[in-house]
């Protein structure tokens, strides 16, 4: 069959969303291969399976370009097709496989999802031929009776733009999910599941040259997030290979965002940290309001090393009335604000915060965020519009160790109690790509990277324009810019223009990197690439 036969229900369901969601067609035309041979050898009898339906209701309610085609026509797919979509093909002739070698081998990206070529054309199980998925063997993933898992998206790469930082999708657990085993060579983790102990990659992607391939181990019914369409759109462009710039998320090319915090109960707390205060700048210290008035002395002697702000006390507060609340909290920020002069003040609680009332109080008097437990779909920070708060998410002691590795990996943040760390902090403090910084420096970076945008055209045969504009008035220290060029090598020496910038190619994500000390509030910078020298 040349075109797989759409329900009705499903193309009124398809018009229906496209009055709900936004188009975010890209321009490139792909086709969608169904797996006609994986139906009638191992699913013949099974009226559920319809694997390319829900790709076929994303492209359509998207506004996608795209074509059907059954596995045994592979070798008609059309010449402007520049990325392909092979979900479930779970059994595959040798014919097919090579035909889709030779569809990557012609500079084709190809999309593959869950288990692939697993039988073959009599339903025998095979050993997978890794000619066509280099580098790594496919897994079943044991779920323990799960419902649903998170998988973390690597920070700063192609498929992690419009996402958090340490942004965690969830993943239905049915049908089975699938995972990377014995990854080499090009052959790069885009993410891991987390399991109890484990982290196992679910997103692999290999680039070769001109030869793109990305596997999902999950199928796109599978993906249950409210992020699923940016991470679709991600992922197909790249295939594409369609140029590519966007900002590292945190300052530079720092993978990650490291926040020490330590909670002060009284003045010989403040000594306990002598040798982080001259080891690092960047530590968040949490005051009791119950100090005396005399304690305000201390704070210039530590602000040098960091930030204070307060640890909301609910013994205390709850015995003042409303205008006591509000005159001991302004007291407090104004006392901070006269010794360090920070510009952000914030408060830390254990346990759920929630608490309207206090929230508004908070924001009437100064304060800009909250730092405390509870759920988050990232380990990132977000923004409360409605109390004008920034809300970051102290992890649960449990969980220190695993959420470490996974906020490196995910170019999240990594939050620090150094109370409870010993000795293990020293060897992170020593991280070649870690920003170590304070709550008000994550906010104040916040602020001014929301305010830059970036754009890439093609200018003439071969180059291609990168604009750089601030659209506000304050300037922007050592943003780094992520440019992604097809077919461009890491042999090409490249500079900016005008502005004496070399960029600087990243082998491992296979992209130049441009760091810009300062852009200038209201600034444009515009360059080619590549310039000739």
């Amino acid at each position: 069959m040349k075109k797989y036969k759409i329900i009705l229900s499903l193309l009124l369901a398809v018009l229906w969303s496209g009055f709900l969601f936004p188009s975010g067609k890209g321009n490139f035309k792909i086709a969608l291969i169904y797996p006609s041979l994986t139906k009638d050898v191992l699913y013949k009898t099974n009226s559920e399976f319809k694997p390319t339906e829900e790709w076929e209701l994303f492209f359509l309610s998207k506004n996608y370009d795209y074509e059907m085609l059954n596995d045994d026509e592979l070798d008609d797919i059309s010449s402007e097709v520049s990325v392909i979509v092979v979900p479930s093909m779970e059994a595959a002739s040798e014919d097919m496989l090579v035909e889709l070698r030779q569809l990557i081998d012609d500079g084709k990206g190809i999309l593959i999802t869950g288990s692939f070529a697993e039988f073959d054309v009599n339903g025998n199980r095979r050993t997978r031929s890794k000619d066509i998925m280099p580098g790594f063997d496919i897994k079943r993933a044991g779920m323990d009776k799960k419902l649903s898992v998170n998988h973390f998206i690597e920070g700063s790469t192609p498929f992690s733009i419009g996402l958090k930082p340490g942004q965690k999708i969830l993943l239905s657990t049915s049908p089975a999910l699938f995972y990377a085993a014995g990854l080499s060579g090009n052959s790069n983790p885009e993410g891991n599941y987390i399991l109890s102990d484990q982290e196992l990659p679910g997103i692999v992607s290999n680039h070769i040259s001109n030869q793109k391939l990305l596997w999902f181990g999950f199928s796109l019914s599978q993906l249950i997030d409210n992020n699923r369409d940016t991470l679709l759109f991600n992922s197909l462009k790249w295939l594409s290979s369609q140029p590519e710039a966007f900002f590292n998320y945190w300052p530079g090319q720092y993978g990650f965002s490291v926040v020490l915090y330590k909670d002060i109960e009284r003045s010989s707390d403040f000594d306990s940290t002598a040798v982080l205060k001259d080891t690092v700048k960047g530590l968040n210290y949490f005051i009791s309001p119950s100090f005396p008035d005399n304690f305000p002395s201390l704070f210039k002697n530590i602000s040098e090393s960091g930030d204070i702000n307060i640890a909301w006390d609910d013994f205390l507060f709850s015995r003042l009335d409303p205008d006591e609340k509000t005159s001991r909290l302004k007291k407090i920020r104004e006392q901070i604000n006269e010794s360090t002069g920070q510009n952000h003040f914030g408060v830390s609680t254990y346990g759920e915060f929630n608490d309207s009332d206090i929230y508004r109080l908070l924001t009437e008097t100064g304060y800009s965020f909250v730092f405390s437990s509870g759920y988050s779909d990232s380990y990132s920070f977000d923004y409360d519009t409605t109390n004008n708060l920034y809300l970051f998410y102290r992890p649960f002691v449990g969980e220190m160790q695993q959420i470490r590795k996974s906020n490196v990996d995910a170019g999240g943040i990594l939050y620090v109690d150094t109370d409870s760390t010993g000795k293990d902090i020293y060897s992170l403090l020593t991280s070649q790509n870690c920003w170590i910084t304070t709550f008000s420096g994550l906010i104040e970076w916040a602020e001014k990277r929301k305010n830059l945008s970036i754009t890439i055209n093609n200018s003439e045969s071969g180059k291609y324009e990168v604009n750089i504009k601030n659209n506000n008035a304050s300037d922007v220290q050592n943003a780094g810019v992520w440019i992604s060029i097809p077919h461009l090598n890491d042999k090409i020496k490249i500079s900016v223009a005008g502005h004496g910038r070399e960029l600087i190619f990243d082998d491992s994500q296979k992209m130049y990197f441009l760091k810009l000390s300062l852009i200038g509030g209201y600034q444009e910078i515009s360059f080619k690439v590549p310039e000739k020298d």
